[in-house]
């Protein structure tokens, strides 16, 4: 059964919360368009052919109030979609928050964000999208957590690319082709996770043949059972990648392929340390 988790609202929630008197805008249909600063609250169950929300200004909060959100079936578009505007607009938007408790299903995308900072999510259930549950892209400092994200096809649970300090921690993201896909960065923290029962890897590291390097990035105290393919896999690398660590993550066990993997010869300048496991890709520098 998804579930719709609570937990306290930091870093940029809180700071919308408590900062600017805006007064509250109620979203009660599809297709909104938020093209200024404010606090939003979805008030209805929606149902909607096509994106439901999309977001393309700076300072904004949505609370989705309990609500769920449902893809007509076969009508392409996101749950959520934060990008700015085109040229002249500035090129970039900052300081956006999405809270819960509330359900986006069925979508392409639950939410997707491209080209953004200082974004956080947090009490989501993201479940059943076909792209990916959450997807960003040249998003830094994204906070995601304490959200459920399950049985999303395509890229899984959590795709991030070309994303910098970004922090993932204590999600539920199960039953997804890939759980969580940390493609490429800078400094982005992976602590906290569960990612069990995923149909490919619970949490992959790099993306073979990018253009985008990975890069001082940190997965640790992760829970990664059960997955078909291996708990935590670090693919091959491309040129510049370096510094990325994997250590204290708390379980790895019973994955189909490996616990542990490292598809990088003798694994490259990652780093593995004191992680609990049983079975890992044969090289000595996994443990």
């Amino acid at each position: 059964m998804l579930t719709m988790r609570k937990v306290v609202l930091t870093g940029v929630l809180a700071a919308l919360a408590g900062g600017q008197a805006w007064a509250v805008t109620p979203i009660a249909s599809c297709g909104f368009t938020i093209s200024a600063p404010g606090n939003y609250v979805v008030t209805a169950d929606l149902k909607c052919a096509g994106t439901a929300i999309t977001i393309n200004a700076s300072n904004v909060s949505v609370n989705l109030n309990r609500h769920i959100i449902t893809s007509v079936a076969g009508v392409p578009g996101d749950g959520i979609s934060v990008s700015p505007l085109l040229p002249p607009a500035p090129p970039r938007l900052n300081h956006v928050g999405i809270s819960g408790p509330g359900l986006i299903r069925g979508f392409s995308g639950g939410i997707q964000m491209f080209d953004s900072d200082y974004v956080q999510v947090s009490l989501t259930t993201l479940a059943g999208n076909t792209f990916a549950g959450l997807y960003a892209s040249g998003v830094n400092y994204l906070t995601l957590d304490g959200n459920v994200i399950a049985e999303n096809g395509g890229f899984g649970g959590v795709l991030l690319v070309n994303s910098s300090s970004d922090q993932v921690t204590g999600n539920q993201v199960v039953g997804n082709t890939t759980g969580i896909w940390l493609g490429s960065g800078d400094s982005d923290v992976l602590t906290g996770n569960v990612a069990n029962g995923n149909s490919g890897s619970g949490i992959v590291m790099g993306v073979s043949g990018s253009a985008y390097p990975l890069t001082n990035s940190r997965v640790s105290s992760n829970t990664t059972n059960g997955n078909s393919t291996s708990g935590i896999q670090v693919v091959t690398l491309v040129a510049g990648s370096s510094g990325n660590e994997i250590f204290s993550n708390l379980s790895s066990v019973g994955n189909k392929n490996f616990d542990l993997e490292d598809d990088n010869p003798a694994c490259g300048t990652d780093f593995w340390s004191g992680n609990s496991f049983f079975t890992k890709s044969p090289v000595a520098c996994v443990n």
